[in-house]
């Protein structure tokens, strides 16, 4: 059951992100990046993803595929379907991580199995 104060922090996480989310369209990415961290510290996987994609292109951080993958193996710890896809990717190229591509065929299908397009497409050019 939801507390008070549960639904309290459960409300300003969506507030950094939808915060966040401006920064970001503004080009205010220095702004956005802590907005997402803080929401990501609460807990927020949409914000673990948007940190990965911080990392993995370098914007306004330097580049990081280490660090972009940790960020999308905790989107996809909470269940967020793009990082789920990707996490795949990460273990499929080897980047920030060790190329594991049982790793790679477990989280791609289970992306494809929740009707995920990309990850079916995926699935139907790439071998394992």
């Amino acid at each position: 059951m939801f507390t008070k104060a549960t639904h309290r922090i459960t409300d300003d996480v969506i507030a950094l992100r939808e915060s966040a989310d401006l920064y970001y369209k503004n080009k205010l990415y220095h702004e956005a990046f802590e907005s997402y961290k803080r929401a990501s510290e609460l807990g927020d996987g949409l914000s673990d993803l948007a940190l990965s994609k911080f990392y993995y292109f370098g914007i306004n951080v330097k580049k990081s595929y280490e660090d972009a993958f940790n960020y999308m193996k905790k989107a996809a710890e909470k269940d967020v379907l793009e990082a789920i896809y990707y996490l795949g990717i990460f273990y499929y190229s080897g980047l920030g991580t060790e190329k594991d591509r049982k790793k790679a065929h477990k989280y791609i299908k289970q992306a494809a199995d929740k009707k995920y397009t990309i990850a079916v497409d995926f699935l139907k050019k790439n071998t394992f």
